[in-house]
């Protein structure tokens, strides 16, 4: 059994965090001090944070490759997980989406479920992509990837300028 998983801390979502934290505490006092405090403004900045923290929660996935199954699971929530026998799977795709997202696996099944949900794998080093790519490929399962090599890179020479 391997487990591809890097500490939250250095996680590009745990910098989302801090950002979006201290952005919202300063919006927040300002419109505190102006407007004055009501339970309705507050009850509702709480649901808004809850809501803005399941979103980044979301993007926490981690890789577990085992024996038999491919498993992909989140690293708060441990019920949130996606566990995938090798014979049953199509194809992997690993994908860089965009500039400004996370890279994410999206696992394609024999059995039409209908749904083919993307895990964004933040918890996952990207020094580890190639060797995640290597190992689901010798289990025989197709492996699909576009931008990760650029996405490692960018990430590798950050390390090296350490």
């Amino acid at each position: 059994m391997k487990i591809f998983r890097r500490p939250f801390k250095k996680s590009g979502t745990a910098f989302d965090i801090k950002f979006a934290l201290i952005t919202f505490v300063l919006l927040w006092g300002f419109a505190a001090c102006t407007v004055g405090f009501t339970i309705r403004g507050v009850l509702a900045s709480i649901v808004f944070v809850f809501i803005l923290v399941q979103l980044y929660i979301s993007r926490l996935y981690y890789v577990v490759l085992r024996d038999d199954k491919l498993i992909v699971q989140n690293g708060v929530y441990s019920f949130w997980r996606k566990e995938v026998r090798y014979v049953d799977i199509v194809k992997v795709k690993i994908k860089w989406w965009q500039d400004r997202t996370y890279p994410y696996m999206k696992i394609i099944t024999r059995k039409p479920s209908g749904i083919s949900w993307r895990y964004t794998i933040d918890l996952v080093d990207p020094q580890d992509y190639e060797a995640i790519v290597k190992d689901i490929e010798a289990k025989g399962v197709t492996v699909e990837t576009e931008g990760i090599d650029v996405y490692a890179s960018i990430f590798n020479d950050e390390d090296k300028s350490k």
